[in-house]
């Protein structure tokens, strides 16, 4: 069959013919329905035709169409191409689009008998540029931090950071507010003050409008305001005369210059220019009978020079004066300089003044170059050393680098070795007796004539015992007091070279007995007291040797009372005493007690009566 109308329900049956012509009854009827007519295409409702900044999640949406039972979705980035999505509603969540595509879309419904209408036309969007992440800073270019000398007007320029549109530039003063400027590019154009120094930072604008942090600030000092001023001319005073034919120009310190240029000739304003780092400029070459003119001009820390100070003149003579010798003074003959001690060579500055070489001779011949190139003022401290071990035959050469005169020592010098002295006894230990004599006893090498020796408490100078001794080793003392009884020790001093040593450790300076009444041997250590005790009375040990110290009250019962003292003690004498009271605190009863010590490895015990 065809013909038949879509849409439509039909019903069909059939009867049987024989040979003879003759029908016979129709069958039951059986009906069918025809495919419907297509369903037409859906009205596509959003996002909307050309639509852009969309995101890359969103939801299509179109018209539902009548008799639909699903659609069928097609996206791609061209029309008629593209992934294709079946669904039952008129929506559909797209997701995992890329970032600043334009994307195309249609759909055609689905009939009841699966049957596809036509697709409706392209709608297409384009999705956003941003994902909404906050961008970093960028990282600052030009100027360099901590630039100088850099021009009012500039530019500072950055790194560019993907995805931004556009910067936050902040531009400040150590004393002015901050200054905000927005821009697109990498770059911002100043117009700054001069001889300022300014800080500057960057933060990244996303397409958001959002800004992330700023980056680490930058400095940079604009060039000054205004060339430096030229100094003031010293010497020559303007219009000297009787000026030498090599000799020196001054001029002042001006603050923040960098360098000068001094100009020189026979004309003010003329002649050949000179740049120098300091204050002064040495001139030679210069003719007689001629008068010249000078000026000076200053240079900033930028490179920048002002203006030339006026122009002074001077007159060098028909006839000009040479510089004398510098003359030798000291070392000058005779002199005795140990090794290692600092000494003083002195001079008569030549009239030249210039700077000086000095030199040590031995034998007559330059040994050792003392100082390549110092001021011609007439002194230089050295530590005297010798050349190849030898003590005799020094002499010093003093020349003038400009002139090349010089001078040498009159006559030899010595230069001894190395000066050391060694204190041997007392050195520790002993058990001096006061008013009894005792040797002191050291060793000295390259010394001087004589040594100075003292008496010390502790690290400190306690008496003088002899300013001049003869250097001989040896020196017969008779000991006295001077803080007590311990702790002391000896110090022996060079009086040429200043070398010194001092006992290693302490000793002491007993009280004299007579033998048969002393209560301590040597090698015991003294205890006395006052008996009847009161309180805080005066309790004296007198130990022989360094090393710790104990000392408490008992009772007649043996018990503990108090703990005086527990300390490590050097050897001598030490005061202490006992104010009556318990480990409590308490006042205890007048009665017997006893002091235990324990001292140098032994134990004394001492019995008192105490008394209120």
């Amino acid at each position: 069959y065809s013909g038949l109308t879509a849409g439509t329900t039909y019903h069909w049956r059939v009867k049987t013919k024989n040979a003879q012509g003759e029908y016979g009854s129709y069958s039951n009827c059986f009906s069918f329905t025809t495919l419907p007519a297509p369903l037409g295409a859906p009205a596509l409702l959003s996002p909307a035709n050309g639509a852009f900044d969309q995101p890359v999640a969103l939801t299509l949406d179109w018209a539902d169409v009548a008799g639909a039972v699903g659609y069928e979705l097609q996206v791609g980035t061209s029309c008629g191409v593209g992934a294709i999505y079946d669904m039952t509603a008129s929506m559909f969540p797209l997701g995992g689009l890329d970032l600043a595509t334009t994307y195309f879309w249609r759909v055609r419904a689905k009939d009841a008998c699966d049957q596809f209408g036509p697709y409706s036309t392209c709608f297409s969007f384009r999705t956003t540029e941003c994902d909404g992440v906050v961008l970093g800073p960028p990282t600052l270019l030009t100027p360099a931090d901590d630039a100088i000398c850099q021009p009012t007007a500039g530019t500072l320029d950055w790194s560019d950071v993907d995805g931004a549109t556009g910067y936050m530039v902040e531009i400040a003063t150590p004393v002015r507010a901050r200054d905000t400027h927005e821009v697109t590019g990498s770059e911002y154009d100043y117009l700054l003050l001069p001889g300022t120094t300014y800080i500057w930072r960057v933060r990244t604008k996303n397409c958001d409008d959002v800004y992330g942090s700023y980056s680490s600030s930058f400095t940079f000092t604009t060039v000054p305001a205004a060339p430096l001023p030229p100094p003031a001319l010293l010497t020559p005073a303007d219009g000297a005369t009787d000026v030498p034919l090599d000799g020196t120009l001054t001029w002042s310190a001006v603050p923040g210059a960098s360098a000068y240029t001094v100009r020189l000739g026979t004309v003010c304003g003329g002649g050949a220019e000179s740049e120098v780092l300091g204050t002064s400029y040495d001139y030679a070459g210069l003719v007689l009978d001629t008068t010249y003119f000078w000026q000076v001009k200053t240079k900033d820390g930028c490179g920048q020079y002002g203006e030339y100070s006026t122009c002074f003149s001077f007159r060098i003579p028909v006839t000009s004066t040479l510089p004398t010798d510098p003359i030798v003074q000291e070392p000058n003959g005779g002199e005795v300089w140990p090794a290692g001690t600092q000494q003083d060579i002195r001079w008569t500055s030549g009239a030249g003044g210039d700077d000086v070489r000095i030199e040590l001779l031995l034998n007559g011949s330059v040994c050792a170059t003392i100082a390549p190139s110092t001021p011609d003022d007439g002194s230089f401290p050295w530590t005297a050393a010798q050349c190849g071990g030898a003590s005799t035959g020094y002499k010093v050469r003093i020349t003038n680098l400009r002139t090349l005169y010089f001078d040498d020592s009159n006559g030899t010098f010595s230069i001894p070795g190395q000066a050391a002295i060694q204190v041997i006894s007392p050195n520790g230990h002993e058990r001096l007796v006061w008013g009894v004599p005792y040797d002191i006893v050291w060793v000295s090498t390259n010394g001087g004539p004589t040594v100075r020796i003292e008496l010390l408490k502790g690290d400190e100078f306690c008496a003088p015992i002899e300013e001049a001794a003869p250097n001989t080793g040896s020196y017969r003392w008779t000991p006295v007091f001077c803080q007590g009884l311990g702790g002391y020790r000896i110090r022996v001093t060079d009086n040429l070279n200043g070398v010194s040593d001092r006992s290693d450790q302490t000793f002491i300076i007993k009280h004299r007995r007579a033998g048969p009444t002393s209560d301590q041997a040597d090698g015991e250590t003294s205890v006395t007291l006052p008996n009847p005790y009161t309180t805080n009375g005066a309790i004296t040990i007198d130990l022989w040797e360094d090393g710790p110290v104990r000392a408490a009250i008992y009772n007649v019962r043996g018990q503990k009372v108090r703990d005086l003292l527990d300390a490590s003690l050097s050897g001598g004498a030490y005061e202490f005493s006992w104010d009556g009271r318990d480990a409590a605190g308490v006042r205890v009863r007048t009665g017997i007690y006893y002091l235990r010590i324990s001292a140098n490895g032994s134990d004394y015990t001492r019995k008192l009566l105490y008394v209120h």
